[in-house]
């Protein structure tokens, strides 16, 4: 009889327990606000680059994952930014790849800009990650005091660079129609590093850029 109640006893403290953990999770989605801490917080956009906005160019065999982000204060007195102490190097953020590794953020994280915001105040920055460059980004993990955050990152959702033409318009495809001629033709193609936005010098006949003009 003692061993039957010790056993339900366990069976009802590990119900329990996932309750309480699946109610410390939150699921985090891409243009869609959560508030914490009177702060209104949007995961913007997710994008893969070799070099950034300000110059600077990944290591070889890596490339940055930048995530952009909106905060807004909605409350009535002044807010940090919910997640600013993972600009510390022991962050509590984790970025996850399809091989299972995980990276912290990288050191010329902006997401600083916006760690303190008046009430109504909106202020955009983003996390920036250095991963392999053959693999791809499945989710970001946040572990914080107030509770655990994940965001699923879906491929259709990742944006790249892209080769920009001269009108300023982008093509963010491997292989790109131009206004350059080829033989008797008044256009041809040419290859586009969708990571690092540079166009390759040679032009091709073919929308596969398998044959030279």
């Amino acid at each position: 009889m003692g061993s039957n109640i010790t056993n339900y006893s366990r069976i009802i403290l590990v119900i329990f327990l996932l309750i309480f953990i699946s109610g410390c999770l939150t699921k985090l989605e891409f243009q869609k606000p959560i508030i914490i801490k009177d702060v209104s917080i949007t995961f913007d956009s997710i994008m893969l680059t070799k070099v950034l906005d300000n110059g600077l160019v990944s290591d070889k065999g890596y490339k940055f994952v930048v995530i952009n982000i909106t905060a807004k204060n909605i409350g009535t007195e002044e807010r940090f930014f919910p997640f600013c102490c993972l600009f510390y190097p022991y962050a509590n953020m984790r970025l996850e790849v399809d091989r299972g590794y995980r990276y912290r953020p990288h050191y010329s994280n902006t997401l600083c800009y916006i760690s303190m915001l008046r009430p109504e105040e909106v202020k955009k920055g983003c996390i920036i990650f250095e991963v392999l460059e053959d693999t791809y980004p499945t989710r970001l993990i946040i572990n914080e005091d107030y509770g655990r955050f994940i965001l699923d990152i879906p491929k259709w959702k990742i944006d790249v660079k892209g080769c920009k033409y001269s009108d300023g318009s982008l093509c963010k495809k491997t292989c790109c129609i131009t206004a350059d001629k080829c033989n008797d033709n008044t256009f041809s193609y040419k290859k586009c590093n969708v990571l690092t936005g540079k166009w390759e010098s040679e032009k091709y006949s073919d929308s596969g850029c398998t044959i030279y003009c």
